[in-house]
């Protein structure tokens, strides 16, 4: 019970900080999914990291922040809110992102697949955040990682969530083991899909080879079941 309504006060905390950003996003011709489901479920992936990132960003300047596989776009335009960063997105594609959004925040939006392209900006960005991307890469994770700790700025921040096979499962449609997954490169085939959903002990050890400082990790409900959020450090 006790989890339950733990659970609850922080939906409430989340959503309080969010709404703004949830209301930009819906006033500016978004997907039409987003109104009709993807708006009331999306902070019970990342329950934790908005407050995350509001304690990150108030007491430093963040010049620029990267969302990469930035969807409809709800925390890219919150940590531009708090903090009059400039704001950058990548996804793979752009059935999510706005053009009136991106116009109207002045969102920097491109289309492109991080794990096989360079980053399309030599910036180094403060902040990165990379929210429901990670069971979505079809390679090894560290290579790109490790691209994007190479693009933030020193002790910049990641703001991370993705699925817990603990409660999602594995979803063996592609490979038996995450060893077997390929390194990053061409010739190999692209699924848009949840190609492998990690666990804890994965997920952990992935982001410290690529150089990151988990400073911490939390549960989010999601829709049904659970999330990691991570918030680690470029070391």
């Amino acid at each position: 019970m006790v989890r339950k309504v733990s659970i609850r006060r922080s939906e409430r905390s989340c959503l309080e900080r969010v709404r703004p950003d949830q209301d930009t996003v819906s006033r500016l011709a978004p997907n039409p999914y987003y109104q009709e489901k993807y708006r009331s479920v999306e902070h019970l992936y990342w329950l934790h990291i908005p407050a995350w990132i509001d304690a990150f960003c108030a007491d430093r300047v963040v010049d620029r922040i990267l969302d990469v596989g930035c969807a409809y776009g709800t925390l890219l335009v919150h940590g531009k809110r708090i903090t009059g960063a400039q704001p950058f997105g990548l996804d793979f594609i752009d059935a999510f992102m706005s053009p009136a959004l991106a116009a109207d925040q002045g969102i920097d939006f491109r289309i492109g697949n991080v794990e096989l392209e360079a980053l399309p900006w030599s910036h180094r960005f403060d902040m990165v955040i990379f929210t429901e991307v990670l069971e979505h890469f079809n390679f090894q994770a560290v290579p790109t990682l490790v691209k994007v700790r190479n693009a933030v700025s020193d002790r910049g921040r990641l703001f991370l969530s993705t699925p817990d096979s603990a409660e999602w499962g594995r979803t063996y449609k592609y490979y038996r083991r995450y060893a077997d997954l390929p390194d990053p490169g061409l010739g190999h085939p692209i699924h848009d899909d949840h190609v492998w959903q990690f666990n804890r002990k994965e997920l952990e050890a992935v982001v410290a080879e690529a150089g990151w400082q988990i400073r911490r990790l939390a549960y989010a409900p999601g829709d049904g079941r659970r999330h990691f959020n991570l918030e680690a450090v470029a070391g």
